[in-house]
């Protein structure tokens, strides 16, 4: 390994986990800060995305639908944003080993793994599926990936807190309680289903993206990765 090579080594995991922290900091942990406390003072969540400060929701009409559409893509495009930046830098910036070693296996342990890890993400499941796709590219587990990309929403920790201060804990703990059933249970009866033995024909693929990263930098392939999950959403690497 020359020192090109073990500069990116160091430095593609140092760079994705700095892109995890500020990322999140900025699409959702100091969001829903601020909005945690005008849920506890005022008991609600503000406007609704579909009706605005209308009384009621808009009539059935194309120019409804296409206004919800815009609306709603503008709430959660800075998100879609960064679970593309997450999806490809899972891929390109991480040793071709790491995902592999921590969610690769089947059973319940790694399932759980799966979803502690995504609660400090709080991504809403369509921003969090290039991830996922990610995580399946370097060979993590179906039970682990899906627990993953179920927990960022299910056992979204601000999610809780805002049906705590709305709707009363006892609903919140509701949530929580079957939230912890769908997540690690379905993740758990995914890996049954799909019958995938631990690392199953991991090992050479293991090798051959080693192989390619030294043929490629690890940035150079962020770019290329990101921009193939951007035009076409399903990478083929």
């Amino acid at each position: 390994m020359n020192i090109s090579q073990r500069a990116n080594a160091i430095l593609g995991p140092v760079v994705f986990f700095a892109l995890v922290i500020a990322g999140l900091f900025y699409v959702k942990w100091f969001p829903y800060y601020g909005k945690a406390f005008v849920a506890a003072a005022h008991h609600s969540l503000g406007q609704s995305i579909l009706m605005g400060g209308a009384a009621s929701p808009p009539a059935f009409s194309w120019n409804a639908a296409l206004g919800y559409a815009l609306a709603y893509g503008n709430a959660i495009w800075k998100a879609m944003v960064l679970g593309l930046l997450l999806g490809s830098a899972v891929q390109a910036l991480l040793p071709a080993d790491w995902v592999a070693r921590v969610l690769g296996r089947t059973g319940f342990g790694t399932t759980v793994a799966g979803g502690l890890l995504a609660i400090p993400g709080m991504i809403c499941t369509c921003c969090a599926a290039p991830v996922v796709v990610g995580l399946r590219q370097r060979h993590a587990s179906p039970g682990a990936a899906t627990a993953f990309w179920l927990g960022n929403s299910i056992l979204n920790p601000a999610t809780l807190v805002f049906i705590g201060f709305v709707l009363g804990w006892n609903w919140a703990a509701l949530r929580l309680g079957l939230g912890i059933v769908m997540v690690f249970g379905l993740g758990y009866l995914v890996d049954r289903i799909t019958g995938i033995s631990d690392h199953e024909g991991t090992d050479p693929q293991l090798a051959e993206l080693a192989a390619r990263r030294e043929g490629l930098a690890a940035f150079a392939r962020w770019i290329t990765i990101l921009a193939r999950m951007t035009i076409r959403l399903v990478p083929e690497f």
